[in-house]
């Protein structure tokens, strides 16, 4: 493994490890975009609680939807755009992956409407 590795995650090794702190903030952030649906909304929620990326930055809503589509996230890994199983355990299960991406599937204009005051 080269790089940086996506948040909630640290090397070991070589290979990458869950960092359960950050993991917990990973499982929190996929669990309430299924509950509200917005990346907008969701990112003022983490500036609030002061969650951070790794580096410090505020997670923006272009940060949150890069980690949505992380596949590392359910034990995945990316080859040439091909998807493969990873050594390294999946912080989010499926289940909530699934329903994370049926969200996404829907039109951003129509979420922004159901998720406006």
């Amino acid at each position: 493994m080269g790089g940086l590795p996506p948040y909630g995650y640290r090397i070991d090794n070589r290979k990458l490890v869950a960092d359960e702190e950050h993991a917990e903030h990973v499982r929190w952030i996929f669990a309430r975009f299924v509950e509200i649906g917005s990346g907008t909304e969701l990112a003022r929620e983490l500036t609030m609680r002061g969650i951070r990326t790794k580096r410090g930055n505020r997670i923006d809503k272009k940060y949150l939807y890069r980690m949505l589509n992380n596949r590392v996230y359910i034990g995945e890994a990316m080859h040439k755009g091909k998807s493969y199983p990873g050594e390294h355990n999946a912080i989010i299960d499926r289940g909530t992956w699934d329903k994370v991406h049926a969200i996404l599937q829907e039109s951003p204009r129509k979420r922004a409407a159901s998720t406006r005051a």
